[in-house]
């Protein structure tokens, strides 16, 4: 793992100023590199840090949740205490869609879209699994719409966009970059299903030339879950 990743590691750490994000980065490398599961860093599963950034954005907001799920992530701002004015989800699982629908969120306007996030509009194969781990497979007769979020129409200008998508992140980036640019909204991006994506996300963004800051937090155990804030 170091000797492929040890140069982009200086690099990754080299965007963070504040001391969490590089403490994450070590304990990343260090669970990574000898795999003992004794080292794995403890997840913060309240996701204190994201709480932080949006109550210092003081907004009401509007989400665009990618790979919505069953809308955990608009119950987590909910729970949280923070005021949703709109509410648009994109899961292209047939299965998580449809008890995405059935969902109530009182006060929200809400927008359900069954189809993917990509640099393009296009079918592509995808496993409907029904769960978490949904994605686009070859193996799989099965096919999902994607959309290019650049071209798609939106009620509302959206201040926050959540990307967890399998690892079609940095596609689903490509295709909004647009968005990102008109709007700049904050961004909470998951890193952690490919070992250079942290890496990529992070030049992809620092190219836009917003002067986004970063911050890097680990919320879920064994670090299935590195989410990027980008704000």
């Amino acid at each position: 793992y170091l000797k492929d990743y040890k140069y982009d590691i200086t690099f990754i750490s080299s965007f963070f100023k504040d001391v969490e994000s590089l403490n994450n980065i070590d304990k990343i490398v260090n669970f990574r590199t000898t795999g003992i599961i004794d080292t794995a860093p403890k997840p913060n599963l309240e996701k204190v840090s994201l709480i932080n950034i949006i109550n210092s954005f003081g907004s009401k907001l509007n989400v665009l949740d990618g790979g919505a799920f069953r809308g955990e992530f608009l119950n987590f701002l909910l729970n949280s205490g923070f005021r949703v004015n709109q509410y648009t989800a994109f899961e292209p699982d047939i299965k998580n869609f449809k008890f995405l629908q059935k969902s109530e969120f009182k006060n929200i306007s809400t927008q359900f879209i069954n189809k993917g996030i990509f640099n393009e509009n296009i079918d592509l194969k995808f496993d409907n699994l029904g769960n978490t781990s949904s994605k686009r497979s070859e193996d799989t007769l099965a096919v999902a719409s994607f959309v290019k979020l650049d071209t798609f129409n939106f009620k509302v200008k959206i201040n926050l966009i959540k990307l967890d998508i399998e690892g079609d992140e940095l596609y689903a980036l490509e295709g909004a970059k647009k968005l990102i640019k008109i709007n700049k909204p904050i961004l909470v991006i998951s890193t952690y299903h490919k070992p250079e994506h942290l890496r990529d996300i992070l030049l992809f963004i620092y190219n836009l030339k917003l002067d986004y800051k970063f911050k890097l937090e680990i919320t879920e155990f064994s670090t299935f879950g590195v989410d990027l804030y980008c704000y």
